[in-house]
């Protein structure tokens, strides 16, 4: 993905992809990046340079080298990034008027439409089966009410 990146782009990225080696190198290549906070790094809003409520800019420092990075890659790392971090809540419309329920599950079945018609890079034979994961511990997912089970277990352990 990141070769068929150019100058001036933009890059929306889930927060899976909010780290700072990520947006060090797609700063290096002038391409501006959009993406929520990943889940376990917190924004303190009291902290930084404010810029409004919910809006300020901070100073992320670099992390050690992680193993999948080269030596020569990890050089062009600046030691620092400031980044502007800011709050924001999606509730209003394009008028200016606060949206029905139904104006805005109509909004979110169209933008959810554009989200699954998007290709996401060309990856032949790749196929995403939508099933769940295996369970870690082997048990089978609970299909009936928590009384109903517990009633057979007393059933079958008397």
């Amino acid at each position: 993905m990141m070769p068929s990146l150019m100058a001036g782009d933009v890059v929306v990225f889930d927060r899976y992809y909010c780290s700072f080696m990520m947006i060090a190198l797609l700063l290096n290549q002038k391409v501006d990046v959009c993406a929520r906070l990943h889940h376990l790094r917190r924004a303190d809003f009291r902290k930084g340079h404010r810029l409004g409520k919910y809006d300020h800019l901070s100073v992320w420092t670099r992390p050690d080298r992680p193993a999948w990075m080269n030596e020569r890659t990890y050089a062009t790392i600046p030691e620092t990034l400031e980044l502007r971090e800011l709050r924001y809540a999606i509730v209003e419309c394009m008028q200016g008027g606060l949206m029905s329920q139904a104006a805005l599950q109509k909004e979110c079945d169209e933008l959810l439409k554009r989200i699954a018609e998007c290709r996401v890079g060309d990856r032949p034979g790749r196929l995403e089966p939508r099933v769940i994961k295996p369970r870690r511990h082997g048990y089978p997912l609970m299909q009936k009410p928590r009384d109903v089970l517990r009633a057979e277990l007393r059933k079958h352990c008397t």
